[in-house]
């Protein structure tokens, strides 16, 4: 396989996982450019290398800049802006996670402690397994609490975000 052809394959596949959190594939596809870049990257080289319109590669570039993950650069031949990825990806994933899966997991938190306070009988009534709440309530728990101290820790680098998951896994190995 071609260079150019593998290397918009692996965009494709980071923007595979990005989509899978949430976002849009073309945000993942365009910072994966930048991010493997050896130098500044110019949005018709964004353009020419993942076949997709010009209209959908800015959209993307300044929602890039607006969540931090990237940052424009110099302007080249015919004014064409080149960007540069940030390197503190880590800080804007945990502000990410703190916003959005924190939030969730305290809103279902709130519901799953509202239908706890009602009595047996009316849980009964309404098809709940008391048991089978608690249990939930005992993961989201544990869940929030282990989401809320990995997002605490000063990462600042890929490579220290990549360093603290290694030192996480071998706790976990079973």
């Amino acid at each position: 396989m071609p260079k150019a052809k593998l290397l918009t394959e692996v965009a494709e596949s980071v923007g595979k996982f990005i989509e899978y959190w949430g976002f849009r594939s073309i945000h993942g596809r365009v910072w994966a450019l930048i991010y493997l870049s050896d130098r500044s990257i110019s949005t018709p080289e964004i353009i020419e290398q993942l076949g997709v319109s010009k209209s959908l590669v800015s959209t993307a570039i300044n929602e890039l800049i607006e969540y931090g993950l990237i940052s424009a650069d110099i302007k080249v031949t015919f004014g064409a802006q080149t960007y540069l990825a940030v390197d503190d990806v880590a800080q804007v994933v945990r502000k990410i996670l703190r916003e959005r899966e924190l939030t969730l997991l305290s809103q279902a938190e709130s519901n799953m402690k509202l239908l706890s306070a009602y009595s047996s009988e009316e849980l009964l009534e309404s098809n709940v397994n008391l048991d089978k709440l608690n249990a939930l309530i005992d993961l989201n728990a544990s869940s929030k609490g282990l989401l809320t101290k990995f997002v605490s820790k000063k990462v600042n680098s890929i490579k220290d975000w990549t360093g603290l998951l290694k030192k996480a896994s071998k706790m976990w190995v079973l």
